[in-house]
C-alpha cells in the first residue's frame, strides 16, 4: 500500500455556492469508496492573508492522507479531478495535489514550502518547479489562473509536518455544558491530550469544562484538543472562534447589515454568532480582521 497526501484549494468564488471543504469531502469520501483508511479526517491549513494573493475568503487549503494500492491511486486522481471539474466555480483558480511517500525524495523541501506560504507570496512557477524536484508529486491546475497549486502544494507540507492545521468539523461528546477530567475528556473526544495555549499538557486529573463542541489540531502527528482559562479560572475547550484571531472588523463587526448572507459552508462560520460580518458570505479574511468584499467594489 502506498502512503499519500491529497490536497486541494482555489476551487470557490464569491458566489460560495460550493467550497473547498466541500469538495474535499467529496473527494475523501471516493478515496473511502476506493478502500482507503483516511487518517484523522480533513485538515484546514491556513495559508498567507495578503492582499497581492487572489484568494476568496480565508486563503486556506485542504487536505487528507491515507493509504492505497498503486492502481486505485491513479483511480483517486481521476475521481479528484472529476469532482473538481463538476464543482469548482465557474470563476475559480482550482490547484490539486497528490503526494505519495514512497517517491518522496526531499520531504523537507515540501515542508519548508508549506511554512512559506504562510509568510511569504509565491509564484505559481515556484510551486511547478518544487513539485518536479521533490519526486513523487503531482501537481495540476484546473482552470482560471491556476494559482490554486501554490495552495495545495503548500497544503500538502503542512499536513506532511504533521503540526499544522484543524480538524475540519466539530467534536463534541454527546453532552453540553459538562466538566470532566483531562483525561476522561480526552478519551471520549479521541484525542491524545489536551493542552493550554502555551503547549503545556493538562495533567490527566485537571477539570476541563466543554460547552458545546470543540476544535481539534494536528500537533506531534496526533490530534491534540486546546484549552483556554475560563472566568472560573478553570479549563474551558477551544471552539474555532478562539483559535483563529480574524474575527475583528473595525466599525462594528457583530452588527451585520442589510447586505448580509450566510456561508453556505457552515464549517467556515464562527460558533453562533449569526447575521455577523465574521459569518457573511461577503467577509474576506485579512491581517487585520475583515474586510467587506461588497464594500471593496
Amino acid at each position: 500500500m502506498i502512503r499519500y497526501y491529497l490536497c486541494v484549494d482555489d476551487t470557490d468564488d464569491l458566489t460560495k455556492k460550493t467550497s473547498t471543504g466541500k469538495i474535499a469531502e467529496h473527494i475523501k469520501k471516493e478515496a473511502e469508496s476506493l478502500g482507503s483508511v483516511i487518517d484523522y479526517g480533513i485538515t484546514r491549513h491556513q495559508l498567507l492573508l495578503d492582499d497581492a494573493i487572489a484568494y476568496t475568503s480565508h486563503n486556506s487549503s485542504m487536505c487528507f492522507s491515507g493509504s492505497l494500492s498503486e492502481g486505485q491511486l491513479s483511480r483517486l486522481w481521476e475521481k479528484a479531478a472529476e469532482i473538481i471539474m463538476a464543482e469548482k466555480a465557474e470563476t475559480a483558480d482550482p490547484g490539486l495535489c497528490l503526494c505519495r511517500l514512497d517517491q518522496l525524495k526531499f520531504p523537507e523541501k515540501l515542508l519548508t514550502f508549506g511554512k512559506k506560504a504562510q509568510r511569504s507570496v509565491i509564484k505559481k512557477e515556484e510551486a511547478y518547479d518544487l513539485a518536479r524536484s521533490v519526486g513523487g508529486t503531482r501537481l495540476e491546475e484546473f482552470g482560471g489562473t491556476g494559482i490554486g497549486v501554490i495552495g495545495a502544494l503548500a497544503g500538502a507540507g503542512l499536513r506532511l509536518s504533521g503540526n499544522d492545521g484543524s480538524i475540519r468539523g466539530k467534536s463534541g461528546i454527546g453532552t453540553c455544558q459538562t466538566t470532566l477530567s483531562a483525561a476522561e475528556m480526552q478519551n471520549r473526544l479521541g484525542v491524545s491530550h489536551i493542552i493550554e495555549r502555551s503547549g503545556a499538557v493538562l495533567p490527566p486529573d485537571t477539570p476541563v469544562y466543554i460547552e458545546d463542541y470543540a476544535k481539534i489540531v494536528l500537533l506531534g502527528h496526533q490530534l491534540v484538543a486546546v484549552a483556554k482559562r475560563n472566568e472560573a479560572d478553570g479549563f474551558e475547550l477551544c471552539k474555532k472562534s478562539d483559535l483563529y484571531t480574524g474575527d475583528k472588523k473595525t466599525g462594528g463587526w457583530e452588527l451585520g447589515c442589510a447586505f448580509f448572507k450566510r456561508d453556505n459552508d457552515e464549517e467556515e462560520c464562527l460558533d453562533d454568532l449569526d447575521k455577523t460580518c465574521c459569518n457573511c458570505l461577503y467577509r474576506r479574511w485579512t491581517k487585520e480582521g475583515y474586510r467587506c468584499s461588497i464594500e471593496k467594489r
